[in-house]
């Protein structure tokens, strides 16, 4: 009888540790880590973004064009941690660190769709840098910033919803 109930209660921790097994594994500290890093790389961007609009209003075309360049600049850190942010989302979809498939599966290409954007929004950044008065190119940095916010939101959404 105690053979039995040993037994028994040990099938029973196993079966504890099988169901919670899923949750155990789905810690994707990496891709949230990332997740950071790009939000705040595209903090950066923004305001100095920002900051290059301003210039503009006021006339002070160099200090617009200095400010576009750095924009630029640290828009090319911000495709380094999307991109890396892609990765480490897809790592964590071939691993199976998750706990529900098909956000995991958005959250992998939201982040592609982000890799996109910040391509773009680093391609309007490098031409406002050579010709800062451009209002066509002003619009298009605008629009990508717009879809690139859009895109890391909903990616942030979908790993959140696969945990």
């Amino acid at each position: 009888m105690l053979r039995n109930s040993y037994v028994a209660f040990k099938a029973l921790l196993l079966s504890l540790l099988l169901i919670a097994s899923p949750l155990a594994l789905a810690e994707p500290t990496a891709a949230n880590q990332q997740m950071q890093m790009a939000q705040l790389n595209f903090m950066q961007v923004k305001l100095q973004f920002q900051m290059a609009q301003n210039y503009l209003a006021t006339g002070n075309i160099n200090l617009a064009r200095q400010s576009f360049i750095s924009a630029q600049v640290s828009a090319q850190l911000l495709n380094m941690s999307v991109m890396q942010l892609k990765m480490e989302n897809t790592d964590t979809l071939n691993n199976g660190q998750y706990v529900h498939r098909a956000p995991q599966e958005r959250a992998v290409a939201y982040s592609e769709l982000a890799s996109l954007d910040a391509l773009q929004l680093s391609v309007q950044l490098s031409v406002l840098a050579q010709q800062p008065t451009s209002y066509g190119n002003r619009i298009q940095a605008q629009i990508a910033i717009q879809q690139l916010t859009l895109s890391l939101q909903q990616c942030a959404q979908e790993m959140a919803a696969a945990q």
